[in-house]
């Protein structure tokens, strides 16, 4: 029996890591998982609300995001810097998609959020509908406050296991 540990998880897909090397896999059949936190449910949910999960993959040359549909036919790679990202897929149109989930390493009480650093998500929302809903994951509760630059996009929400924060 092999074990690892699941570091993310898009729908039917893992990324695994066992014995010091990162596995992408499928799992199948019953699966217990011991004091794992994944996003699964989420894209569950949001699958079973009729509603299609999108996923990026980032372009370093000129800090974009593309954008694809996630479905059971979407291969994930590792990027260069261990990020799972599509390898084939259909793009979507950004002007379709409603609500993004926000990476973040932490956020404040007025919504302002610390991404990691290269302005992907920024960018992105910045030229993206008004209405469009910006929803950070974190396992923490908010700072007092973060440093906010210009070009930073604020969250919508932020939802933690204790509960949602709305800004």
């Amino acid at each position: 029996m092999l074990e690892g540990k699941v570091y993310k998880s898009t729908g039917s897909w893992y990324l695994v890591k066992s014995k010091n090397k990162f596995f992408e896999c499928r799992i199948k059949g019953k699966i217990r998982l011991k004091d794992i936190s994944t996003t699964n449910p989420i894209i569950n949910i949001i699958n079973g609300k009729e509603k299609q999960v999108i996923i990026s993959k980032s372009n370093f040359k000129d800090y974009s995001l593309t954008n694809y549909i996630l479905d059971d036919d979407v291969i994930l790679e590792l990027n260069k810097y261990g990020i799972p990202e599509p390898k084939n897929g259909k793009k979507i149109k950004n002007n379709l998609i409603d609500v993004v989930f926000v990476p973040l390493l932490s956020y404040d009480k007025k919504g302002s959020r610390v991404g990691y650093g290269k302005g992907f998500y920024d960018r992105f929302l910045s030229n993206q509908k008004n209405n469009i809903i910006k929803v950070g994951l974190s396992f923490f509760g908010p700072e007092e406050t973060v440093e906010k630059k210009e070009f930073d996009q604020s969250l919508d929400y932020c939802i933690t296991p204790e509960k949602v924060f709305s800004f």
